[in-house]
């Protein structure tokens, strides 16, 4: 990776001062739930799990022997959830070899708050280094975890590729379920599958897909509205980046994303400024509400880099604004952090705090069928971001462990 220097954490996660409590409590917070902000000010934690809420009074401490994690007035929410990202650290999902390289790119995440994410990547025969590396790392994760994979293609739309190589796609004509059968052979982390409708027999694939309780996904599509519907009364419930890489809207050729709307289908927004017009944000929250948005980073390996050229295995490419750029004009990902996002999404007026949250915590969480995921509640996995009302990122603990800790 010429041109690019990892990001160096400039922290140690401080569990051992933790060593010896039976858990970590969030005290003095503005605990937001996932869904609302509650009455409570304390969020405790054992066995990596969600203790209880509590409401106490000021100078109280809960009873028990916890850790106790000050929050100053801060927001405690649940960890971010990024359902759709390529890389981070300088590593791309497409370049991971090994545990170690999900090691990194998982410690990178939890600098923005993300204690869940799902890697992304493109097809290529046989099996899977990424799938096989998820696998291998059994869970143990350095900041956030990887919990499965995200395949574009390869049953989509040649014309609406955008930056995807040739090479990762299939052609209409094939037979596109006995390919299925190829495809999904040894991938047995891949938990979501982008699928364009207007590709043959695109309506069985993703019957088949749902069998098998893989998430098909429709984007990177030239289709229409009727195609679209179809898609979406096969069982598509979920979209890749919409608006990204799909036929837009017109008056009189709605196209997927009119079909999109009046449907009940969760859909990714990426709010780097790039990908999305700041009045398109405005429009998507107003007609489908943050109970349907999933906010994603789409990020490159460069999530976090300033502005320059780099160049990597695909290829040259330039960071300017945010996002990564293969040429002037084609965009090949975002290099804005999920919380960076949020701030994009507060600064345009889009959304209220809490509508912002929810994008990245419960509707994630519904999305992907995660049940213990993305709420703050008594049971639920402990993970948990301390910011700011500018969504600086204080702490972040995952499955009741501190993996991020700049200071309160």
């Amino acid at each position: 990776m010429s041109g690019a220097r990892p990001i160096k954490m400039s922290y140690t996660p401080d569990n051992a001062m933790f060593a010896g409590f039976q858990g970590l409590a969030v005290i003095n917070a503005r605990v937001f739930d996932g869904e609302k902000f509650t009455r409570y000010n304390c969020v405790a934690v054992e066995n990596g799990r969600i203790k209880s809420l509590l409401p106490l009074k000021p100078g109280q401490k809960p009873g028990g022997n916890f850790g106790i994690i000050d929050a100053r007035g801060k927001i405690a929410c649940p960890g971010f959830i990024d359902m759709h990202t390529h890389g981070a650290a300088g590593i791309d999902a497409m370049e991971v070899t090994c545990a170690g390289d999900l090691r990194k790119i998982s410690a990178a995440y939890a600098q923005s708050g993300v204690t869940s994410a799902v890697l992304a990547y493109f097809y290529t025969k046989g099996k899977s280094a990424l799938d096989e590396a998820v696998d291998s790392c059994g869970g143990a994760f350095a900041g956030a975890r990887i919990i499965g994979t995200y395949l574009e293609g390869p049953f989509i739309s040649l014309k609406k590729r955008g930056m995807i190589d040739k090479k990762h796609i299939m052609r209409s004509g094939c037979n596109a379920e006995k390919k299925l059968l190829e495809v999904l052979s040894g991938r047995k982390t891949l938990k979501v599958m982008t699928v364009a409708p207007e590709f043959d027999n695109a309506a069985r694939i993703i019957s088949s897909l749902k069998k098998t309780s893989i998430i098909p996904a429709i984007g990177h599509t030239d289709a229409g509205f009727d195609e679209t519907s179809r898609a979406i009364a096969a069982g598509a419930g979920h979209v890749t980046h919409i608006f990204n890489a799909m036929r837009g809207f017109h008056h009189r050729d709605p196209g997927p994303v009119a079909t999109i709307a009046g449907s009940c289908a969760t859909a990714e927004i990426i709010c780097d400024g790039a990908h999305l017009h700041p009045e398109t944000v405005k429009l998507l929250f107003k007609f489908m509400g943050a109970n349907r948005l999933v906010l994603i980073t789409d990020s490159t390996a460069m999530q976090g880099y300033p502005a320059g050229k780099y160049e990597n295995s695909a290829g040259k490419f330039a960071i300017k604004n945010g996002a990564a750029y293969r040429d002037k004009n084609t965009l090949i990902g975002s290099c804005t952090p999920v919380n960076a996002m949020m701030r994009n999404i507060k600064k345009w007026g889009a959304a209220s705090t809490g509508e912002i949250l929810m994008t990245a915590t419960s509707t994630p969480a519904r999305a992907l069928g995660l049940s213990d995921t993305g709420r703050l509640k008594r049971g639920m996995r402990a993970d948990i971001a301390v910011i700011d009302d500018d969504f600086n990122v204080f702490r972040t603990i995952a499955g009741g462990k501190i993996v991020f800790g700049a200071g309160i």
